[in-house]
């Protein structure tokens, strides 16, 4: 994959599934595994928590050559939140 089919893939309107597809198992190749069902992560967010995420799914893993393993999730916010103004709320639930 080229720069710029990266660039006009990460500009189109965001699809999981085509995230993962084209854009991380063209980087990562057989080390990314896309999961079949989205698995519901736990601890679900917080009724705090809440007015900013709105549902955080893990859907797929990539493991290192070393073995050690990355969770990859999707975090869909609030409709009203910008991501801009909640970066410190969605990283400590994310830790």
């Amino acid at each position: 994959m080229t720069k710029i089919e990266l660039q006009n893939l990460l500009q189109q309107p965001y699809d999981q599934y085509n995230f993962a597809a084209k854009v991380l198992k063209n980087i990562f190749g057989n080390h990314f595994e896309l999961y079949a069902m989205p698995q519901s992560v736990s601890p679900a967010p917080t009724t705090g928590e809440k007015k900013t995420i709105d549902t955080v799914k893990r859907y797929g893993e990539i493991t290192l050559d070393d073995g050690s393993n990355i969770a990859c999730y999707e975090v869909k916010l609030q409709p009203q939140v910008r991501i801009e103004q909640s970066r410190v709320a969605i990283q400590q639930y994310i830790r």
